[in-house]
């Protein structure tokens, strides 16, 4: 059999393979079997599945103001010096999971600040909690500063 030469049909041989190969498993550089979304070829990432997971686990204590759940996880996280098999920082991650979205309603904010507030007064001594006020109050700046008009 012979081989196309021309530029438009090699692309469209590149294609048609590219196609038959994104509706398998794929592998990654290690060996692993990720699934493959058949109609997007999007390839499901497992440490971002975990890290998502985290912040699952981490959230529902902050909304909760289940203060000595966050401070638990955090010291665990600090302690262990706890990384995801991307590199970051399980403690970045856990102060990320507490971020308020910039959509969100001036409301909801003003319902961080009071979280945020709560957990200073009711764990005055906790580097966890004033880390993570620090981290509100410089987003709602940011927030705040993105809608000024000069």
């Amino acid at each position: 059999m012979r081989l196309p030469t021309s530029v438009p049909a090699l692309f469209l041989l590149t294609l048609l393979l590219g196609l038959t190969i994104s509706c398998k498993k794929d592998s990654g550089p290690s060996g692993e079997s990720h699934d493959t979304n058949p109609a997007t070829g999007a390839v499901k990432d497992p440490v971002q599945e975990e890290i998502y997971a985290y912040r699952m686990k981490v959230r529902p204590f902050y909304n909760s103001r289940k203060f000595d759940n966050l401070e638990s996880l955090a010291t665990e996280a600090r302690a262990g010096k706890q990384l995801f098999g991307n590199g970051s920082w399980r403690i970045a991650e856990f102060y990320e999971s507490l971020a308020c979205r910039d959509e969100e309603t001036e409301g909801m904010w003003q319902l961080h600040d009071q979280i945020h507030q709560a957990w200073i007064k009711a764990k005055p001594d906790s580097l966890t909690a004033r880390v993570a006020y620090a981290d509100f109050l410089g987003a709602m700046r940011g927030r705040r500063a993105a809608t000024v008009t000069p």
